[in-house]
């Protein structure tokens, strides 16, 4: 029986906070409400507003299983359809009564006599503070949302406008203006082939770090397919399934395999010699194999490069900025009047201070130079805390299987609490970044990488079907339980499997795992 006093609280109301909320319902439980410091649903894709913003997966792929959409416009979609989208599941799903908006979390500290987080929460308009108590926490606050400005002198002198792609001004005009884009990643290379079609403007790319640039995903649904997917059972359900596969090979043709991942490059770089003008080519070939830092798929940008208004240099040979524009190494200074970051995003900062039994999580952190965690969901020292998207879980949702097995128990009075125990989250690890250290991800600085050049705390070393596999069942021998049935989880392990139920997991995977 679910217990109406065992409460949870998910902090974020982006697509892995909208998962968590849609499992907990799905399950039957109802006490449970989302903080989300903003006052609207949609996470990243509410906050990326730049011109030209799209995901760079497939869209059929990257929504969520629970509520396919068939009519989305593109193939890879933009961003204010895929916040529409995020807007409409919350609606379809009630989940609008759950949601606290412009509320921020402060802190969250376990109790140990109650098994619960005291929360301390901030509205961010009348700056009061409130505290109320939850049983567990769900943490699905993301990753690409806080930017990460240029480490440069004198940046915060400049005297115009300095936006970066997470923070974009959308009231500001920038016809007739001199614009510097800064950083060369996804974000920027979407923003430069818009902005440069500006009436008037006057744009300078500086490239910092060469990254891999291959032909565009992104392109028109056409109707007919659209017709066909509204009107054809299960087509869109079935065409989910086939991205799922191509995603799968692409994991192993590009990250295991060097023959092929050779080949690729050795197209990737024609692409891109082909496209590009020639003049740039030294500053746009990547001096690293394909796949150790985020590919960029093209979207225009390389071929904006031929126009008359679009000029690209060396990011490097940046000095210092003043109050009216750049200064590079030569002693040129080139004026601008407005500066355009696509620099990327605090990744390895815990945003609020969470404590646990005898540490905060970013002391946790810290002592092991930077984030870690259990299947990227849990930390020892921290009962009943949960995260989406945590540590090394870069392949989707799939960590809500993991959530949703601890969190039944709790919701159902069998236990207080469960913590992952110090030596199962070494031992995975450990395992986790022996298989990194021998992938492509270890040979260059990349966001991937604490600090740019440290562990690996973004990727997990396998296909989402992998990571599927071991998020599918519970080891109960790697949590320590509380509460009155907590022999109960406390045998030595998953226990018999039999191959036909390997079988019907395996099946139940494809319906299941494509976007939870």
């Amino acid at each position: 029986m679910h217990s109406k006093n065992r409460s949870v609280v998910i902090v974020g109301a982006g697509f892995g906070g909208i998962a968590a909320a849609i499992a907990l319902k799905k399950h039957g439980y109802e006490n449970f409400m989302i903080l989300e410091k903003a006052f609207d649903v949609g996470g990243t894709w509410r906050e990326n507003k730049y011109p030209g913003c799209t995901s760079d997966v497939s869209i059929h792929y990257y929504s969520l299983s629970t509520d396919l959409k068939d009519d989305w416009d593109h193939t890879c979609e933009f961003a204010y359809n895929i916040h529409a989208y995020t807007k409409d599941i919350v609606a379809k799903n009630n989940l609008t009564s759950h949601i606290l908006f412009g509320v921020k979390v402060i802190s969250a500290t376990w109790d140990a006599t109650s098994q619960s987080y005291t929360i301390t929460t901030e509205d961010v308009r009348s700056q009061k503070l409130s505290v109320l108590e939850a049983n567990i926490v769900i943490s699905a606050h993301g990753i690409l949302h806080v930017p990460r400005y240029p480490n440069i002198p004198g940046l915060n002198d400049f005297s115009g406008p300095i936006m970066h792609t997470a923070k974009w001004d959308t009231n500001l005009d920038l016809r007739g203006k001199k614009i510097a884009v800064i950083g060369n990643g996804g974000s920027a290379c979407q923003l430069v082939p818009y902005v440069a079609k500006t009436e008037g403007v006057q744009l300078t790319h500086f490239v910092r770090t060469r990254n891999w640039i291959l032909p565009a995903m992104v392109a028109p649904i056409h109707r007919y397919w659209k017709w066909a997917f509204r009107h054809i059972p299960f087509l869109t359900r079935l065409f989910r399934w086939t991205m799922f596969w191509v995603f799968e090979a692409s994991f192993y043709l590009i990250f295991k395999m060097a023959t092929t991942r050779a080949f690729l490059m050795k197209a990737g770089k024609k692409f891109m010699n082909d496209t590009a003008p020639k003049k740039y080519r030294g500053l746009l070939e990547p001096s690293f194999p394909l796949g150790c830092r985020r590919i960029v798929f093209d979207s225009g940008y390389l071929a904006s490069l031929h126009r008359p208004n679009v000029d690209l240099k060396e990011g490097g040979d940046i000095v210092s900025v003043d109050s009216t524009g750049i200064i590079m190494k030569t002693g040129e200074k080139l004026p601008f009047d407005v500066i355009a970051c696509g620099t990327g995003f605090v990744t390895d900062k815990f945003p609020y201070h969470l404590r646990g039994r005898e540490s905060t999580i970013q002391e946790f952190y810290d002592k092991h130079d930077g984030p870690l965690a259990y299947l990227g969901t849990t930390v020892p020292g921290f009962p009943n805390f949960f995260m989406i998207n945590g540590p090394n879980t870069a392949t989707g949702y799939t960590s809500l299987l993991h959530i949703m097995q601890l969190v039944k128990p709790i919701l159902d009075n069998e236990v207080t609490s469960f913590e992952v125990t110090p030596k199962a989250n070494d031992d995975y690890n450990k395992g986790l970044q022996s298989k990194l250290n021998d992938m492509v991800f270890s040979f260059c600085s990349s966001w991937y990488r604490a600090g740019h050049n440290g562990r690996n705390v973004s990727i997990f070393p396998g296909s989402a079907l992998q990571f599927w596999w071991a998020c599918r069942k519970i080891d109960w021998s790697h949590y320590v339980a509380v509460g009155p049935n907590a022999a109960k989880f406390s045998n030595s392990g998953l226990g018999f499997v039999p191959i036909l139920s390997a079988v019907v997991l395996s099946a139940s995977m494809l319906w299941w795992t494509l976007g939870n």
